[in-house]
């Protein structure tokens, strides 16, 4: 059963079945949330459930006409939205990637682990918005017309701050990259 027809069984009243998309998005939005919040576990957690919670409180919105995927993660983005404008906190550049990663990808490749640490830090190291889009169009994989949708951009203005964000990203991981590459190689002259 696809995931629109078990979230119409929902709306119907099968309220048990909602259970299987919980199950089906748990981890993926909670992975937002994580980079969203650069890194912080509980109030990932706690966006991730406030996102469910209200999914199904408001599973009457949910008309079947365009992805379950792209429902929830339209709740999870005003979510997202919400937590940053109202947190003004302290984004910390460092937070423990290893844990993300072994949560996100569980592999022992040492060098692909490094390089997804790094990543991480660029991550962290772009804007709110930069690193949200960039979540939703290549870790969600969201159409560009569904991030339209839900930031009420255009989706020409979504393809371009896309493209921009990766451009940003790149640099910021380059740099970051030369800046590790010379810090290890300092180690090892000393």
């Amino acid at each position: 059963m696809d995931e629109n027809h078990i979230m119409m069984a929902v709306v119907g009243g099968d309220t048990g079945k909602f259970g299987i998309l919980y199950e089906r998005y748990k981890k993926p939005m909670y992975g937002y949330f994580f980079r969203l919040t650069s890194g912080d576990m509980h109030i990932s957690e706690d966006l991730s459930h406030q996102v469910f919670v209200k999914a199904l409180k408001y599973k009457h919105s949910f008309k079947g006409t365009g992805t379950f995927a792209k429902w929830l993660f339209s709740i999870a983005h005003n979510l997202g939205i919400d937590y940053l404008r109202k947190s003004n906190r302290y984004r910390s550049e460092e937070y423990n990637a290893e844990t993300s990663i072994e949560d996100a990808y569980e592999m022992d490749d040492i060098e692909l682990q490094e390089n997804l640490s790094l990543l991480n830090s660029a991550l962290n190291s772009l804007s709110d918005d930069d690193r949200e889009i960039l979540l939703l169009a290549k870790i969600k994989e969201l159409k560009y017309s569904e991030i339209a949708e839900l930031t009420g951009y255009s989706e020409t203005a979504i393809k371009t701050r896309v493209f921009r964000a990766l451009q940003r990203l790149t640099k910021i991981f380059k740099e970051i990259q030369i800046s590790d590459y010379e810090r290890s190689r300092k180690k090892t002259e000393v």
